[in-house]
Parts: structure tokens; C-alpha cells; sequence
């Protein structure tokens, strides 16, 4: 139960570090050490999401890092793709769930460790329908998965939205936000799934915490070391639950 609490802290403090990462360890957390099924912890990963980057984006927002046009954008394109997404979930079987799941934490590392290898690139200008379609694609996995998605969404800010890293990434807490508010929605309008409140307050109670300590810490640690040791953490849980359902479907 001390790793579930560690894991919840953990969660917020890569939110409030990089502005994304941490809804990806949501459901591991839920299911491989709280116990949750699959159905049940993208539900309740989608609320601890969203209070956790709500927090973390008002703090953002205080300091004048948020961007609300672009987040606006985002989060309208997002509210068209959670609901599908939270759709498509209720029709597919728990274990391919969990599958796409752990593939998607496997892309995600290697995702995030090229991401350090790479020379940091000047914001790009400003590009409406790419960043639409982004947006998009993205609320689209939040509603399927619970995943707030920021791993996509910080390169899509930089690439489309005209964004330094710094606003990219606090612009992208609003959108996550929002995102997996709407795809909480869904999933509890389809009524197929019953979140456990406790968990949910409790977890997210953790994660702000952390993301206190992150949004602290992010301007006086090394963010290359932070965001390699972070895409080895993702690897590591990914094959963790790869391994569980392969281990569960051979039972």
C-alpha cells in the first residue's frame, strides 16, 4: 500500500515537472497495486487526472505560463475525441485494454528519451488545423484509456500551437484537465463503470502534493537526467503490465 501512495506523489511531481507523464502510471497504480479492474481505473484515472493538472494548471496560470487561446483550441478538439474514445472502450475486452495500455507506456519512454536526445527546437509558428487534429487524436486516448495524453500534447504545443517548452508545458495541464473531465463524463454517462471515491480523492490528494514538489523543483534540477530516469520508469512499468496480462491470458 506505501508503493500505491509513493506512486500517487510521484504521478502529480511529473505533472508539475514536465506537464506531462504521470496519468500513464495512473492506471498501473490502480490496477496492479490498488487492485482495480481495467474498466474501473480508466474511469478513476480520468477523475485523479483531472484534479491533479486542474491544480497544477491554476498554479501555472498564476504565474502567467498558461496560454488560453491555444488551450481553448485543444480542449474543444479534445471534447469531440474523449467521448469516442470512452465509447470505444466499453466495447473493447478488458485485456486488450490493458494491452494497448501497456504498449502505449513502452512508446511513450522511448517517446520521452528521444525527446532528450534531440536539439531543442524553436517554437514553430502558430498552425490551426494540425493542432486541431492533434487535439483530437488526444482526447481520443483520454477517453479510451485515461491518459491525460500530455506526452503527445507538449510536442503537439511545440510543433503546432507556436509555443515555447516552458508555456507548452503549463498549457498543457488546462488541456488534460479538461480532457479527462469531459472523458470522466462519458465513461459515468455510459454507466458501465462505478468509480471509488475514497481512492480517487485520496490518490489525487497525493498527486497534488506531488505536484507542488514538481512545479518547485522543475526550475532547479537537470530536466534531461529527470526526463531519461522518468522514460526508464515508464519502460520498466510498461513491461510490467505487458508481462501481467501475457501471464493472465496463459493462466
Amino acid at each position: 500500500m506505501i508503493a500505491a501512495w509513493i506512486g500517487a506523489a510521484l504521478i502529480g511531481a511529473s505533472l508539475g515537472l514536465f506537464g506531462s507523464g504521470g496519468s500513464l502510471l495512473t492506471v498501473p497504480l490502480l490496477t496492479l497495486l490498488l487492485g482495480r479492474s481495467a474498466h474501473a481505473a480508466v474511469a478513476e484515472s480520468a477523475a485523479i487526472v483531472a484534479l491533479i493538472s486542474a491544480f497544477g494548471a491554476l498554479q501555472q496560470a498564476r504565474r502567467g505560463r498558461l496560454d488560453g487561446r491555444i488551450a481553448l483550441l485543444f480542449i474543444a478538439s479534445g471534447a469531440l475525441g474523449a467521448p469516442a474514445g470512452a465509447a470505444l472502450h466499453r466495447r473493447v475486452p478488458e485485456a486488450w485494454t490493458e494491452l494497448a495500455f501497456a504498449l502505449l507506456i513502452v512508446g511513450a519512454a522511448f517517446a520521452v528519451w528521444r525527446r532528450t536526445s534531440a536539439a531543442p527546437r524553436a517554437p514553430r509558428p502558430f498552425a490551426p488545423a494540425p493542432a486541431f487534429a492533434a487535439g483530437l487524436v488526444v482526447g481520443v486516448l483520454t477517453g479510451f484509456l485515461g491518459v491525460g495524453g500530455g506526452f503527445l500534447l507538449v510536442p503537439a504545443l511545440l510543433l503546432f500551437g507556436g509555443l515555447p517548452l516552458e508555456r507548452a508545458s503549463a498549457t498543457s495541464l488546462a488541456v488534460i484537465a479538461a480532457n479527462s473531465t469531459i472523458a470522466l463524463a462519458a465513461h459515468l454517462a455510459g454507466g458501465a463503470v462505478a468509480i471509488d471515491r475514497a481512492v480517487v480523492a485520496l490518490v489525487a490528494s497525493l498527486g497534488i502534493v506531488g505536484s507542488v514538489v514538481g512545479v518547485a523543483l522543475a526550475a532547479r534540477l537537470p530536466t534531461r537526467a529527470l526526463q531519461r530516469s522518468f522514460a526508464l520508469l515508464l519502460l520498466a512499468v510498461g513491461l510490467v503490465v505487458g508481462t501481467t496480462v501475457a501471464l493472465r491470458a496463459g493462466a
